[in-house]
């Protein structure tokens, strides 16, 4: 992991949530595997428009998951 913080159960929700973002994008397949590292993401699977904007959309969200922590 990538610090003790990030196995909080709070956190864990965020995972899963930007998890289940990047998985609802269509041609992306994401495995649970992919919760414990870093995804693999062809970067053909963005070659749309609208995969792209909402992959952005997701990456938007954690960012903003991210501020919102107080450490």
């Amino acid at each position: 992991m990538f610090c003790e913080a990030t196995d909080s159960a709070a956190l864990n929700g965020g995972r899963q949530e930007l998890h289940d973002r990047i998985a609802s994008i269509p041609g992306l397949v994401l495995t649970d595997a992919g919760m414990e590292g870093l995804p693999l993401i062809p970067l053909t699977s963005l070659a749309e428009t609208a995969h792209r904007d909402a992959f952005q959309g997701a990456l938007d969200w954690m960012i903003d998951q991210v501020r919102q922590i107080d450490v």
